[in-house]
């Protein structure tokens, strides 16, 4: 049973190549921005600890920097721009989960007809989409430290790190990969539930 389900499962993710390959594509795109921006984020408070022994508080207030204030503003800039990469990732892998809808569909329909119980069907629909997302999140967490290297050699002088601390990997990965799944499997629950015969 566990070898005919893995069979099926992987018919199901090579078959539908196209549709896979663009899963995990903008879900690498999606983490590998994020994690950039993560890196640059803390090189920049990495560069901001450093002013701070070369300048006591006084002298920087007297200049008009408030490196307070600064961090903030990074902090919040930061936030909106890995905001803007988890939106530009969910919706882009929901375009392409909702363009194949009514192909999975009669895929449903055919694993109905051939006696597949409504929970099997959903826990296929599951896998796929646990596979597939975090198969992007690894890829992206690959490219997120290519773009961070690749970025420090064409603009030396930007505070960016090689690559961010486990930590903002980590939320980065967990963050992307959990909006995506929930998305991708949402997206495909749906037309499982309005199942209907494909010859009506």
């Amino acid at each position: 049973m566990i070898a005919y389900r893995t069979h099926r499962l992987w018919r199901t993710i090579t078959t539908k190549w196209w549709r896979s390959f663009t899963i995990i594509i903008a879900v690498t795109i999606g983490v590998g921005i994020a994690i950039a921006i993560v890196a640059a984020g803390e090189g920049s408070k990495e560069r901001i600890n450093e002013l701070l022994p070369a300048h006591s508080s006084r002298d920087l207030q007297a200049r008009g920097i408030n490196l307070p204030t600064i961090q903030l503003v990074l902090s919040d800039v930061c936030k909106l721009l890995l905001g803007l990469s988890t939106i530009y990732t969910v919706a882009s892998v929901a375009m392409v989960v909702g363009a194949s809808v009514p192909q999975r569909r009669r895929e449903i329909s055919i694993d109905r007809q051939e006696g597949q119980y409504h929970l099997a069907i959903m826990f296929e629909l599951g896998v796929e989409a646990f596979i597939l997302c975090v198969t992007g999140g690894l890829l992206g967490i690959l490219l997120g430290r290519v773009l961070c290297r690749l970025i420090m050699w064409l603009k030396p002088s930007l505070p960016m790190l090689p690559t961010p601390s486990f930590g903002g990997v980590a939320f980065v990965f967990s963050i992307t990969v959990v909006t995506t799944f929930c998305v991708t499997f949402l997206m495909a629950f749906f037309p499982a539930r309005t199942f209907r015969d494909p010859d009506r």
